[in-house]
């Protein structure tokens, strides 16, 4: 254990003098310093931990001595009784499995230790690659110090440094780039090329969204009167029979004529018929000859302003209770 503290220290101050030794070589990233701190406190921490171990080592030891020496006494006097005989064996199993402890955690420490400080531990790999570093910027300097400015007569070379600043900052606080830029004399401008051929038409896009519904228009002027209509044909669907203006009232339904019951049959009812006649009113109103066929009307309930005689209340066409000895008739005038 020993040993393996001495060769962890022997690689940190190894470590250390490294880096103070390329601290020339490349002052540019500082930033890996606190990796290197890093890994000083944890090996510190970690000598630490090995020393309180080999501690806890040595103090079973200790204990088993003062065991035996209970049990010598014990021997010596006599057997207190059968609760410190059963006592003693329980102490030493439970050292013993305090020592397999601290020896399982003795084994992970020197494990982590070996992976840090050992041949292939992380130590050794910076190491080396400290060592790759300094060597590229060795073949860097020798890089640098083989280039050579030459000018022309179109282009010119541009450096913002020269080579003897940028040799000696390679070891100083960081190191400059320098740029290389090229300008060429600008041409004169090409002919224009030949049209291209036409492109093959896309796919008809989807219809459009519908636009909002415009405002109303003005309101036009009024047309011209057209032309009048031939003149229609009207039916008459009543007539006075026995004369023009006086006779027995009859009406048309269905194509047939029929009479008019006087049941209820007034004057109101009479200027109905002479008005559809075509007559300005009825003068009287009375039975008259008794005429044929169906009776359609009876009871009739005129107001005297209707249109036809059939929107007159009645009973019902061709219901009624009289016989043609009761056929209305009307005087117009």
């Amino acid at each position: 254990m020993l040993k393996m503290e001495v060769s962890c220290r022997a690689n940190v101050f190894f470590l250390l003098q490294f880096s103070l030794s390329i601290s020339d070589v490349k002052p540019q990233k500082p930033k890996r310093q606190w990796c290197l701190n890093v890994i000083v406190v944890y090996l510190i921490l970690q000598t630490g931990v090995n020393a309180f171990l080999l501690y806890k080592v040595l103090t079973p030891s200790s204990a088993s001595e003062s065991v035996k020496e209970k049990v010598t006494s014990t021997n010596d006097i006599s057997l207190g009784g059968e609760q410190d005989n059963a006592d003693l064996p329980a102490l030493i199993s439970n050292n013993s499995q305090e020592i397999k402890t601290l020896k399982g955690y003795l084994w992970t420490m020197q494990s982590k230790v070996s992976s840090i400080c050992g041949d292939d531990g992380q130590l050794v790999r910076l190491r080396n690659d400290l060592s790759s570093v300094n060597t590229s910027t060795y073949i860097l300097e020798d890089k640098l110090a083989a280039i050579s400015l030459k000018t022309g007569k179109i282009a010119s070379i541009h450096m913002t440094e020269s080579l003897h600043k940028v040799r000696k900052l390679g070891k100083s606080s960081k190191v400059r780039t320098f740029l290389l830029a090229v300008w060429g004399l600008q041409g004169p401008p090409g002919s224009a090329g030949a049209k291209g051929d036409k492109g093959v038409a896309g796919v008809q896009g989807p219809p459009g969204i519908a636009g909002a519904a415009g405002m109303k228009g003005a309101k036009g002027e009024t047309g011209n009167l057209g032309p009048n209509g031939v003149p229609g044909q009207f039916q008459m669907n009543v007539r006075i029979a026995g004369g023009t203006q006086r006779g027995r009232v009859e009406v048309l339904h269905n194509g047939v004529w029929g009479t008019v019951c006087d049941d209820g049959f007034d004057r109101k009812d009479g200027r109905v018929i002479c008005r559809m006649l075509e007559y300005q009113d009825v003068s009287d109103v009375f039975t008259a000859t008794a005429g044929t066929g169906n009776i359609w009307l009876d009871d009739l309930g005129c107001t005297g302003n209707e249109r036809s005689i059939f929107d007159c209340p009645h009973n019902g066409v061709g219901v009624n209770n009289c016989n043609h000895g009761e056929d209305a008739g009307v005087q117009c005038i």
